[in-house]
């Protein structure tokens, strides 16, 4: 009886709760299904927008149920997919139109449509991979041999160019190697300026309507990594032209040798790209820098340039005779072309104008080995010997590069990088050097013998009482010595600025020697006083050869014009 009370009532309470439960379902199911119907009654009659927003609420009306065993909406489930099909392909083909105008509004709206439809990263992503595959064929077709080979034999026909009887079409081995560049460089051109710099145009555009969406259309995006897909694109973009190149060079060594022979055009092109997109209105700030494309060919025509110049150089030196002018004019052209294509980018400049010092410091080096030392080279008493002759031409040699390089920095001053002209002052500087080192012994040479005629004034008898105007003895042979050894000896260097140095620390060694020992003569009479006033005079013409204001010399002259009242003064 007891079980009767509770069991009976339990099992009743139960069957209505299982009821309740089934009426709620059926409720709400009939409620879905009269929303359904309502719904897919509006979609074909809606524009893309509206459809997929319907669409958007089917979905969630469908999501959790089965609706699976209804036959009253089978028709209606058909029509959901099929209208979802057709609002994809109205908001692609909307996204397509807006990218190809530029169109934001476009674009913006069928974002809308992706969103509402639940598949903008979807979408996002498809879009990533069909322009890289576009991109890839492209920078692939730009870059196949046997494609160049076609282009420059149709460049060959044109200019009505020989063409080598027997080639087959589609041949690995271009017939000229001229139009074969030409058409490698105006294919790659195209792949950058107008494929790559629409696309990245219309991936900015994307990027802007995602970000921007929330306050233009009234959605937002829904993934982070879609708000920022230049940045990924611009990433995918360099890796994948990257290895397009490095493939290419692989497997054609005339599409290697030029782009390892004419890198800084590739550089060049990439650099355009940048520019362009930083200066456009849509790509603007957006793209960070212009990646590390083709940079793994820098290396290969970095080893060529120099090889270039140094190869030069050695061939200068190549007999026992100095280089020519006509030779360093060759060399001049060489370093000027190097310094021209490497304006493209201040980092290249800077290395080619680091090899071009390389390059003067080999020919100060050459010249240097190539100079005569020893008693030969600094002789004072006959006419120049072939190792001074020899020295004089290595100076002449280096002052003259010296100069030119000089002329070529002024030239392109507006244009060349200031670090890159500084680096190439500073490897000029050895040029002073090296016409020093040439000098210095021979000015030493000079100086002893200039000190060995000063020394004869003891020789003279300055105690005699009958007067004498003329200069002394060793007066006339210092002023005859100086002359001879300037104008046979120091007037061959063109490099004048050292040779002045040099003539003015001479003249002022010579006073200060002459003061010294004028002020040692003993005994001295009143008409040795007047001889040594002469010679005090006489003594600025002797040095006017080496020195042609003596006020220069400064401080020594001013002692020798100080000293002479005091040796006219009696004691």
């Amino acid at each position: 009886r007891l079980r009767s009370k509770v069991v009976e009532p339990f099992n009743k309470l139960e069957t209505q709760t299982v009821m309740l439960s089934r009426l709620h379902a059926t409720s709400d199911l009939l409620r879905r299904t009269s929303r359904i119907q309502q719904l897919t009654r509006r979609l074909a009659s809606s524009d893309a927008v509206r459809a997929a927003t319907i669409i958007n609420e089917l979905d969630e009306l469908c999501r959790d149920v089965d609706l699976s065993g209804l036959d009253i909406l089978q028709e209606d489930l058909r029509l959901m997919r099929t209208e979802t099909q057709r609002v994809e392909r109205e908001a692609q083909q909307m996204l397509t139109q807006g990218l190809n105008t530029l169109s934001q509004q476009e674009v913006a709206t069928a974002f809308q449509v992706f969103h509402s439809l639940g598949i903008e990263e979807r979408e996002v992503n498809l879009l990533l991979e069909r322009t890289l595959a576009t991109i890839k064929s492209s920078a692939e077709k730009a870059l196949d041999i046997q494609h160049l080979n076609q282009n420059s034999a149709t460049q060959d026909r044109n200019t009505k160019a020989k063409v080598t009887p027997g080639r087959a079409s589609g041949s690995m081995y271009p017939g000229n190697i001229t139009n074969f560049r030409n058409a490698l460089w105006t294919g790659w051109e195209q792949v950058l300026s107008s494929l790559i710099f629409t696309h990245c145009c219309q991936i900015a555009l994307v990027q802007k309507v995602l970000r921007n969406s929330q306050g233009i259309n009234g959605f937002s995006a829904s993934s982070e990594k879609s708000s920022d897909i230049v940045l990924v694109f611009w990433s995918q973009i360099n890796d994948m032209l990257t290895k397009q190149l490095s493939e290419a060079a692989q497997c054609s060594s005339f599409v290697k040798q030029a782009l390892e022979g004419e890198y800084p055009k590739l550089l060049r092109l990439h650099l355009d790209l940048h520019k362009r997109l930083q200066a456009d209105a849509i790509t603007a700030n957006l793209f960070p820098n212009a990646g590390d494309c083709g940079h793994q060919f820098e290396t290969a025509y970095l080893s060529r340039s120099i090889a270039r110049l140094l190869d030069s150089v050695h061939g200068m030196f190549s007999s026992e005779s100095p280089p020519t002018t006509e030779q360093v004019d060759i060399l001049i052209r060489t370093i000027t072309n190097e310094l021209s294509v490497s304006l493209v980018e201040d980092a290249l400049s800077l290395t080619v104008a680091r090899n071009i010092g390389k390059a003067i410091q080999l020919f100060y080096l050459k010249g240097e080995q190539m100079l005569s030392v020893g008693g030969e080279a600094t002789q004072i008493i006959e006419p120049p010997t072939a190792g001074q002759m020899l020295n004089v031409s290595v100076a002449n040699i280096v002052h003259y590069l010296m100069n030119q390089v000089r002329r070529v920095v002024t030239n392109m001053a507006s244009s060349l990088p200031a670090a890159s002209t500084a680096e190439l002052n500073k490897s000029l500087a050895n040029a002073d050097s090296l016409t020093r080192q040439i000098l210095a012994p021979l000015v030493a040479s000079i100086n002893d013998s200039i000190e060995a005629i000063i020394l004869t004034i003891h020789q003279e008898d300055f105690n005699k009482e009958e007067s004498s105007q003329g200069s002394s003895l060793y007066m006339r042979e210092l002023q005859s010595f100086v002359h001879r050894v300037v104008s046979t000896y120091l007037v061959s260097f063109q490099h004048q600025q050292i040779v002045l140095e040099s003539q003015q620390e001479l003249a002022s060694q010579c006073l200060e020697l002459f003061l010294r020992h004028v002020s040692l003569v003993r005994p001295i009479s009143s008409s040795g006083r007047v001889r040594l006033v002469n010679d005090m005079k006489q003594i600025e013409v002797a040095l006017a050869p080496l020195c042609k204001q003596l006020s220069e010399l400064g401080r020594v002259y001013r002692l020798l014009r100080s000293f002479r009242p005091l040796v006219e003064t009696e004691p």
